[in-house]
Formats: structure tokens, C-alpha cells, sequence
């Protein structure tokens, strides 16, 4: 279980409930997003309460679209680490990267 500061520290639109607070939507996909400080490490999870897709870092739809927006911006994906609750249902994705992942995606939403 995934919680404002662990495992990671998460200063930016985090929910002590919820996690990622932020909505955004990137490749058309609405998704939520909260960062570290730096913005270098983010969450990312599906918008809806309960979501309609896996929401992981294999492959998903909502995966491939933040990928793209990120690389479009020249920042590198360093690590990825899918968010599991209970009963093993992927709810979202951390991921680690070379730059500001959280201004990259938060710009215009």
C-alpha cells in the first residue's frame, strides 16, 4: 500500500486517501498525478474512483500515453514500479526519472 510517504515522498497533489490528487489528461487518457518535491518521481493513477483498465507500467494504454508525453519532453524513464492493492489489482504506477516528470505533465491542466 502506497501512502504520501512511502515509498516515496510524494509533496506534490498527494491524498493522505486517495494518493494522486491532480487531475490531468495526457493522450486522452484522465488520469490523476502527484509528485516528489523535485518532481522527479510521480504517481500516476487512473481518474476514475474505480477504473475501467489495469492502470500499470506494462503496457496499459494509460502507461504508453504518459511515456510518449514524457519523452516528447526529453525526460527519461529511470525506473517503474506498478502500484498493487489488495487482491493484486494494479491501481497505478510510480515512476522515476531523469526530470521535472510532474511540470511536464501538470502544464495546461
Amino acid at each position: 500500500m502506497a501512502t504520501c510517504s512511502s515509498p516515496y515522498p510524494l509533496s506534490q497533489s498527494c491524498n493522505l486517501w486517495s494518493g494522486a490528487a491532480r487531475p490531468i489528461q495526457v493522450g486522452g487518457r484522465k488520469l490523476r498525478i502527484a509528485g516528489s518535491a523535485d518532481g522527479r518521481i510521480i504517481l500516476i493513477k487512473d481518474a476514475a474512483l474505480v477504473p475501467k483498465e489495469s492502470v500499470t507500467s506494462h503496457g496499459s494504454s494509460a502507461y504508453q500515453a504518459v511515456q510518449q508525453a514524457l519523452g516528447a519532453a526529453r525526460v527519461r524513464i529511470l525506473k517503474q514500479r506498478d502500484l498493487t492493492a489488495p487482491g493484486g489489482k494494479m491501481m497505478g504506477f510510480f515512476l522515476e526519472t531523469d526530470g521535472d516528470a510532474y511540470r511536464v505533465l501538470t502544464q495546461g491542466s
